[in-house]
C-alpha cells in the first residue's frame, strides 16, 4: 500500500530539518533556586567584609620603581583578606535554600593562600574552588558556532601599555563606539566622542569598577597588566572589578577580577614576567584562567554563558552548584567549548571557527536535498517504469501537492547555497568607480617609508596610532568628529580612515581575501583611482568593511566608515 501524501510530507520535512538544525543547541529554561537568597545575604556583609580587610595587618613588601632609595614599604596581608571574603561567602551558601553538595566542597581558606577575591551584588565569588574536574574529549559530544569568526593562532605580542598607580586597566586602542562609567558617577563618559574631539587622548586609564559598554560596530582594547588583553566586542557590558600586583614572589603575580554582564569579550595573555591569578564571570558562572587565550560570552535573554579555551587551560565553576570543571586546549588542536544554562547544566561541544562553520552549513544544505531524493524515489520505487521521466511526471500530476512541496523545498535549499554568489555578482556590477585623482592645497600629507605608503588628509582630521581593527595590526588612523556627533556616540556625519599594516603575501588579490573569507561575507569588486580593490564587509567580533588590494607582493587595507 502506498503511503499518503501527510506520510511523505512529514518524512521530507523531517529529514531536511534535521539535517539543518542539527547542531543548534538548545537550553531548557528553569528557575534557579536560592539565588536572590544568596545576593541579598552578600548584600548585607558589604559592609562588614570591608570592616574586616581595614582590620587586616599590613607587611613588608619589595618596593615598587620610583619608591623612594632605602625605604621600606609595606602592603596588606593577602591571606587576612581572603579569610573574610570567604568567611562571608561561606555563611550565605548555607543560608540558601539550594546549598551546594558538601561532598565536593573544599576547606576553607589556610592563612598561607593569597587569593584576593571581590563581592558585589552580580557575582557570586569563587573562593578556593575545589578540585577542577577535568573534561575527557570523549565528552564533547556535539559541534557548533564558535564565537570567532577564524580560528586563532599565536600571534606577536601587542604592545599595550601596562596600567600605572590605583588604574585597574587601560584602554589602548578603540573602533566605534565606546562609553565608560566611573564608580560614584551616575552619567558615562562618551570615551569615543571625547577622543574625536581632542578631550581625551588614547591610553585611557580605568578606575576599580568602571563600567564599560560598546556600541554596534565596536572593539575595545584593554591592558589589564602582566601582558593580558582584553578585546570586548559590540554591544557588552563589561565591569573591571578588582586589579592588584603581588610582589612578594619572585615572579610577580597579576590579581584580576572581571564580570561580563552581556555581551563577549576575547582575553589574550602573553607569557612574561608576571604570572596571572584572573577569574572572570558572568552572572552565576566563573572562569578562572591559566592559560593564555580565551573567550568568553553571556545572553541576558537566554540566561547562557559560553567558555571558549584557544590554547592553555582555564577552570570555570558553577557559582551555584560550586561544580568546577577544567578545559585544556592548543592552537593546533580543536575549540573546547563549555555551554552553561539556568538549569545549571555542563555542555560541551567542539567549537568550529565561523568560517569554516558556513562551510559545513552548506554541505549540510546538500545532503538535505540528496536525503529528500532518497525518501522520494525510496517510496515510490516500486512505482517506476522503464521510462523514469513519465514516472517524474505521473507522479506529480497524481499527487501535486507533494509535488509542489517537494519543487519549493529543494528550491529553498538551493537558493540558501546560490544566493551569497549572486548577490555577490549583482553588487560587482553597481559599484561606482571613481578614475580621477584630485590634488587638494592645504591639506596634510602622512608618509610611511618603511611601508611606502603616503596619503593627504584634510587638517580638520586627527591622527592617531593607536587603533587596532586589522588583524596584523594597524600603520595609522585619521577620523572626523562632525557637528551631530557632539550630541551623541554614533558616527552621523563623521568618518574614519584606518590603514592597515602591509602584509606580504605570493596571492593575487582573489585567492588572498577568498583565503580569509567565505561567500556568506558580503565581497565585492570596485575600483578607487584606477586601482582594483576588494570590499569586504564580514561580522566577527562586530561588522566591518574593508578595502583590500594587492601590490609588489603585499596586501594594503583600509577600513573606513
Amino acid at each position: 500500500m502506498k503511503p499518503s501524501i501527510y506520510t511523505l510530507c512529514f518524512l521530507i520535512f523531517g529529514a531536511v530539518f534535521y539535517s539543518i538544525f542539527y547542531f543548534l543547541p538548545g537550553v531548557a529554561a528553569q528557575s534557579a533556586c536560592g539565588e536572590d537568597a544568596y545576593r541579598a545575604c552578600l548584600e548585607e556583609k558589604t559592609s562588614e567584609v570591608n570592616a574586616c580587610g581595614q582590620r587586616c595587618p599590613q607587611k613588608e613588601k619589595p618596593c615598587l620603581p620610583g619608591d623612594p632609595p632605602g625605604a621600606t614599604c609595606y602592603g596588606y596581608d593577602e591571606s587576612c583578606l581572603n579569610a573574610c571574603s570567604s568567611a562571608a561567602e561561606q555563611e550565605c551558601r548555607n543560608k540558601t535554600t539550594c546549598p551546594p553538595d558538601t561532598s565536593i566542597l573544599s576547606p576553607p581558606p589556610s592563612s598561607e593562600e593569597t587569593f584576593v577575591e571581590y563581592i558585589d551584588e552580580e557575582t557570586d565569588i569563587l573562593a578556593n574552588s575545589p578540585t577542577a574536574y577535568p573534561v575527557d574529549d570523549s565528552e564533547f559530544v556535539g559541534e557548533t558556532k564558535a564565537l570567532v569568526n577564524t580560528k586563532p593562532q599565536k600571534s606577536a605580542k601587542l604592545d599595550i601599555p601596562e596600567p600605572k598607580g590605583n588604574e585597574m586597566g587601560v584602554i589602548a586602542r578603540i573602533s566605534g563606539e565606546v562609553e565608560v562609567l566611573l564608580p560614584g558617577e551616575t552619567i558615562p563618559i562618551k570615551l569615543s566622542e571625547g577622543v574625536e574631539n581632542g578631550t581625551i587622548s588614547l591610553p585611557y586609564g580605568l578606575p576599580e569598577k568602571a563600567q564599560i559598554f560598546t556600541g554596534d560596530e565596536t572593539l575595545v582594547r584593554i591592558g589589564v597588566g602582566g601582558g593580558a588583553v582584553i578585546t570586548i566586542d559590540a554591544l557588552s557590558e563589561f565591569t573591571l572589578d578588582k586589579f592588584g600586583v603581588d610582589r612578594s614572589r619572585a615572579q610577580p603575580d597579576v590579581t584580576t577580577r572581571m564580570r561580563l554582564k552581556t555581551g563577549k569579550v576575547d582575553v589574550d595573555i602573553a607569557k612574561g614576567a608576571f604570572t596571572s591569578d584572573m577569574k572572570i564571570a558572568t552572572p552565576v558562572n566563573t572562569g578562572a584562567v591559566t592559560g593564555t587565550h580565551f573567550a568568553v560570552a553571556y545572553d541576558e535573554k537566554t540566561g547562557i554563558s559560553i567558555f571558549e579555551i584557544y590554547d592553555g587551560t582555564i577552570e570555570v565553576t558553577n557559582d551555584k552548584t560550586n561544580k568546577t570543571i577544567s578545559l585544556a586546549s592548543s592552537y593546533d588542536k580543536p575549540i573546547k567549548r563549555v555551554e552553561i544554562g539556568k538549569d545549571n547544566k555542563f555542555v560541551y561541544k567542539t567549537a568550529i571557527a565561523g568560517n569554516e562553520w558556513r562551510k559545513r552549513q552548506a554541505l549540510w544544505v546538500f545532503v538535505a536535498i540528496g536525503l529528500t531524493f532518497v525518501v522520494i524515489f525510496g517510496l515510490y520505487g516500486k512505482g517506476l517504469t522503464k521510462n523514469r521521466l513519465s514516472f517524474m511526471i505521473s507522479l506529480v500530476k497524481t499527487n501535486l501537492n507533494v509535488g509542489i512541496i517537494v519543487v519549493l523545498v529543494i528550491g529553498l535549499l538551493l537558493g540558501y547555497i546560490i544566493y551569497p554568489f549572486i548577490n555577490r555578482t549583482a553588487r560587482q556590477t553597481t559599484q561606482p568607480q571613481d578614475t580621477t585623482t584630485t590634488t587638494q592645497s592645504g591639506w596634510t600629507t602622512f608618509k610611511d617609508e618603511q611601508s611606502g605608503i603616503s596619503f593627504d588628509y584634510p587638517p580638520s582630521w586627527s591622527v592617531s596610532q593607536v587603533s587596532q581593527v586589522f588583524e596584523n595590526g594597524d600603520l595609522v588612523a585619521v577620523q572626523l568628529l562632525g557637528p551631530s556627533q557632539q550630541e551623541n556616540t554614533e558616527f552621523y556625519d563623521g568618518g574614519r580612515f584606518i590603514v592597515m599594516t602591509p602584509v606580504p603575501t605570493d596571492l593575487d588579490l582573489d585567492s588572498w581575501v577568498n583565503s580569509k573569507y567565505t561567500a556568506n561575507d558580503q565581497i565585492s569588486d570596485v575600483t578607487i583611482n584606477g586601482v582594483a580593490f576588494k570590499k569586504v564587509y564580514t561580522c566577527g567580533l562586530g561588522c566591518f568593511t574593508f578595502y583590500y588590494t594587492v601590490a609588489n607582493g603585499k596586501v594594503y587595507g583600509v577600513n573606513t566608515f
